[in-house]
């Protein structure tokens, strides 16, 4: 079983935040060619993926987020 977690997002300028749930595995992209900030990504447990881009947005990560990591560290280095 996959562990998932939940990440809050918003827009320095927002007062609320949006959420993403059952969320799999994130990642971030440099835009290195543009010289702009990059997009963070998103895989959800449905096999969606969600990209939003970085420029004046805030995120906030559920602390499950450390069990995913870790346990997909585990799965990859033949643990589990």
């Amino acid at each position: 079983m996959t562990i998932t977690y939940t990440v809050q997002y918003k827009h320095t300028k927002d007062l609320f935040w949006r959420r993403l749930r059952n969320v799999e595995g994130d990642g971030y992209v440099f835009n290195e060619r543009a010289g702009t900030f990059g997009i963070r990504y998103f895989n959800l447990s449905d096999g969606t993926r969600i990209e939003i881009p970085t420029t004046d947005i805030v995120f906030r990560f559920h602390p499950d987020r450390r069990l995913a990591i870790k346990d997909n560290m585990n799965k990859q280095m033949g643990k589990i």
